[in-house]
């Protein structure tokens, strides 16, 4: 999940429709669906192509997002 949770977020940040992130990304935008919403395991090609079409680092992918049991909240 946390990998689709940050392409949403990454996703929102280019202002980009999951059609458009989709052919930036080389794939299908049901593909593109499908992992966002975490149905998919990722190929390591899969991986490389979101990498090239956000133009981020593997970093900003699998970062942890805020809130969950991996990161804990600033609450604490």
């Amino acid at each position: 999940m946390r990998v689709g949770v940050n392409l949403r977020r990454l996703r929102g940040e280019k202002g980009w429709t999951q059609e458009e992130a989709g052919a930036r990304c080389e794939m299908l935008m049901q593909q593109f669906q499908r992992i966002e919403s975490g149905q998919v395991n990722l190929t390591l090609t899969t991986v490389a192509r979101l990498l090239s079409g956000f133009g981020i680092d593997a970093v900003a992918l699998f970062a942890p997002v805020l809130g969950t049991p991996e990161e804990p909240s600033s609450d604490s």
